[in-house]
């Protein structure tokens, strides 16, 4: 009988402090659900101008992403996918690297050189709850590894509110192979569509980290985004 006694007593101690803690918590859970901010639908056009006298622009990787995520190499040995697109403007395998990365929500490739004054436009279509940014590279043809970078533009802020923007690029060495004087051609180490695969092997192969590139001083790339 006792036994009896101190059981109900357990029982009801444990509904009276237990049971409202558990739906103080599932309360909670359920407010934080609905707080929780809805994908709101964004569009923006962006524009690549090459906007140097002398520098072609390569084909290259644009990628919409979170903060988790950056394209700034600075001070680190390049990726083994960025060589390719610095040294001969091939730019599948930094896509396909790209595409593995923590953090992208869109990869846009760029599929056509850009030439001195011109321009090319791509759609950018997202979904997101979260602050979103806008990386991209492109290689400056006349030069045996350097690129323009586009780091981490916001396009979505933590209001959600999309954001117009016009950024220079910065351009950047990838330490990969030895700098001849600019526009030096296939002869130089610097590429040339018209040599195919010939230009895989062609130049000085070195292993530094990425720097501002010494001899690409003025812009040659200006991203235009419009909300």
């Amino acid at each position: 009988m006792r036994y009896l006694i101190y059981l109900i007593l357990f029982s009801a101690i444990f509904v009276a402090f237990f049971f409202p803690l558990s739906l103080i918590s599932f309360c909670g859970m359920a407010q934080m659900e609905s707080d929780a901010q809805p994908d709101a639908a964004f569009m923006f056009a962006v524009t690549l101008e090459n906007v140097n006298d002398s520098q072609p622009l390569s084909p290259g990787v644009f990628v919409v992403h979170n903060d988790n995520l950056s394209l700034d190499f600075m001070g680190e040995l390049a990726h083994g996918a960025l060589e390719p697109l610095a040294e001969y403007g091939s730019h599948a395998d930094f896509a396909e690297y790209v595409q593995g990365l923590d953090g992208v929500v869109e990869v846009y490739a760029i599929d056509a050189p850009v030439l001195p004054g011109e321009n090319t436009s791509f759609i950018i279509e997202v979904n997101s709850s979260k602050p979103l940014y806008l990386s991209g590279v492109q290689m400056a043809v006349g030069c045996n590894d350097g690129y323009a970078l586009l780091d981490g533009v916001e396009i979505v802020d933590m209001n959600l509110t999309a954001r117009s923007s016009v950024t220079e690029a910065l351009n950047y060495d990838a330490g990969t192979e030895e700098n001849q004087p600019l526009g030096s051609g296939f002869s130089g180490g610097q590429p040339d569509p018209s040599r195919g695969e010939e230009n895989i092997e062609n130049g000085i192969p070195t292993k530094e980290p990425v720097s501002p590139h010494p001899q690409l001083t003025e812009p040659i790339l200006t991203v235009s985004i419009v909300a």
